[in-house]
């Protein structure tokens, strides 16, 4: 089958240190998701405070500034599943991610507070 179409980045988007973002969609190019899958994937747990809790894994203490909220994430927002995959543990997650990392789409699933949110990641 032919390759899928490049992605396009909307107009009104915000660029940040690994991602665009336009809403809940979060754009990252191929060669900053490989590395932050790799040789970054210590930021990511390095700058928040990542606990399991029954319905998946909560976000707090995480820096103004980091790639945390680049995602746009609050704290205390909870992933519930990537991709459908439910999330218990850190360890988990990581394993889900690197599994995963031929796709170019990721829905991200997250409760804030009362709401269930979903945000896309695309690479491009």
């Amino acid at each position: 089958p032919p390759p899928p179409p490049k992605q396009t980045i909307p107009d009104d988007s915000v660029t940040l240190a690994y991602f665009s973002r336009a809403g809940h969609d979060l754009f990252v190019k191929e060669q900053d998701f490989l590395k932050l899958i790799t040789t970054d994937l210590k930021k990511l747990t390095d700058t928040a405070l990542i606990q399991p809790v029954p319905s998946g894994l909560e976000l707090r203490n995480f820096r103004p500034g980091s790639i945390w909220e680049d995602m746009g994430l609050e704290q205390g927002d909870i992933f519930l599943s990537i991709n459908g995959k439910p999330l218990s543990d850190a360890a988990s997650s990581i394993l889900i991610l690197t599994q995963m990392k031929q796709q170019r789409i990721f829905r991200i699933q997250i409760k804030r507070g009362q709401e269930t949110l979903t945000k896309t990641i695309t690479r491009y």
